[in-house]
Order: C-alpha cells, then sequence, then structure tokens
C-alpha cells in the first residue's frame, strides 16, 4: 500500500491512496489538473472517491473530479444532504454513482477493506478512514476537535497515520481572527492543535511506522512549533518517520 497527501489545509484538500491493483481519493478539494502538476501518480487507477464531510476546502471539485476520473463516490448520506442543492442536483444528474455509507463500518471495495470512524466537527457528517490491504494499513484523520478515544487502540495497529495538528493553540487566541471563529476552532467540533496531536500519538503511536501532520493552518501555525510541540518531543519514544503536509507541495509517494 502507497500513499500521498497531495494537498492539506484550509485551500483544499486531496490524499491518494493505492494498493495493489486500484487506488482510491480522499476528498476532492483540488482540482484534478492542479494534482497533476504535484505528482507523477497515475491518476487513471484511481477507482473511488471517498468523502470525509461536505466543507468545501474537501468538496469543491468533487464532481469535476469524480466525472474526469469516471470513478464513484462514497459519501455519507448527511454528508451529501449538506452540499449546495446545485451541486447535489448536478452530481445526481451527471451519470456519476454515489454509495451512501455509515460511520463505524467495514466496507470490501475494490479488494481493500475501508474502516469508516465518527469524527467531531461541525459538519453535517464527519468521517474518519482506514484502509487495508495484505497487512498494511492507513488511518485519515483530520478535521476533528478532538480524537475520539474509543479508536486509540484500532488506530494504534495501524501502519500509516494521517492526523491533524491544525493550530499553536497561542498563535490562535492571538490571531486577527473573529473571536467566533477562533472559539470554534478550540471547540470539540473544531480542529485538534499541536498540543492535542502530541498526546494522542504519544498514547498510540509507538508501533505506527509512518505519521504525517496534516491539515496544518498557515496563519495559526508554523514548522517551529509544530517541532517544538510534536516532533521534538515525540523522539523520546517514536522511532518511525514524521512527515508535515503541506498546502501547496505533495508528498512523495510514501510506501507502507
Amino acid at each position: 500500500m502507497k500513499f500521498s497527501v497531495i494537498s492539506s489545509g484550509s485551500k483544499g484538500n486531496m490524499t491518494y491512496i493505492e494498493g495493489e491493483t486500484s487506488a482510491f481519493l480522499i476528498d476532492a478539494g483540488v482540482s484534478l489538473p492542479c494534482a497533476k502538476c504535484r505528482t507523477n501518480i497515475d491518476f487513471s487507477k484511481v477507482k473511488a472517491i471517498f468523502v470525509t464531510h461536505e466543507h468545501i476546502d474537501h468538496v469543491k471539485f468533487l464532481r469535476t473530479v469524480a466525472k474526469k476520473l469516471d470513478c464513484p463516490i462514497y459519501i455519507h448520506k448527511k454528508c451529501f444532504m449538506g452540499l449546495f442543492k446545485k451541486e447535489r442536483i448536478e452530481l445526481s444528474e451527471s451519470g456519476i454513482k454515489i454509495f451512501f455509507i455509515e460511520e463505524n463500518s467495514h466496507y470490501v471495495i475494490e479488494g481493500i477493506n475501508v474502516y469508516t470512524l465518527k469524527l467531531s466537527h461541525d459538519a453535517k457528517s464527519i468521517l474518519g478512514y482506514i484502509f487495508s490491504e495484505n497487512n498494511k494499513s492507513l488511518c485519515y484523520m483530520t478535521d476533528t476537535g478532538f480524537f475520539p478515544t474509543d479508536y486509540l487502540d484500532v488506530v494504534s495497529k495501524v501502519t500509516g497515520l494521517i492526523i491533524e495538528s491544525n493550530h499553536d493553540i497561542e498563535m490562535l487566541k492571538d490571531s486577527d481572527r473573529p473571536i467566533e471563529l477562533i472559539n470554534r476552532i478550540l471547540s470539540p467540533v473544531g480542529h485538534m492543535s499541536n498540543y492535542i496531536c502530541c498526546q494522542v500519538l504519544k498514547k498510540i503511536a509507538c508501533n505506527i511506522k509512518v505519521v504525517v501532520l496534516a491539515h496544518i493552518s498557515e496563519e495559526c501555525n508554523s514548522l517551529e512549533c509544530i517541532n517544538r510541540d510534536v516532533i521534538e518531543p515525540l523522539k523520546e519514544t517514536y522511532k518511525g518517520d514524521i512527515l508535515v503536509a503541506s498546502q501547496c507541495v505533495a508528498t512523495d509517494l510514501i510506501e507502507l
């Protein structure tokens, strides 16, 4: 199993996951031409798009990407109903196959096991995912105000983890953002901070091969903060690889 975080952040999200015979995308918040400019991945292998939630940075190009790749969309029904009415109508009339999936469920799609996780965000529905094949697995968990403790055990057993490390709390509080937005981000339905991310990883990351820190705020976080508050504290116990996803640069194709 291989993966690449093509884009991660409030301006657009897309992640590529490749198994032995097929590949998936998580979200389509950037266009296909944009994604192709960042990587030499063969997108013709993509057999499905999995949607985390309906916020625009995750679904802006959902219809056009699905149409160009001629692949179905897997989405929670509440998430689908949370899309703009015009987009729902255009998706329904486009000929694109749409499959509704539930949280805390298991599916086998194109030979890959897919487990859905229920996260906490101010969306109609927010899903995390674990993809597994041939004893390799990747968990994707961003856009959540906290890490649900029910998943500590199962996520500690994955091979690779993409996890949110959205903001530095002090930078967020000192920012020029409206207080309502600051409070939303800090809330249980907001985004995980560097501090929370680090505490979670201390509990679960011991046997994970590679961790990618994702959905990083361009205004309220920095590589310096992430290194100080997440990466350095983890080095005492974690011996795997820690990477930082970017809004504008895709990661390499990482093999698990």
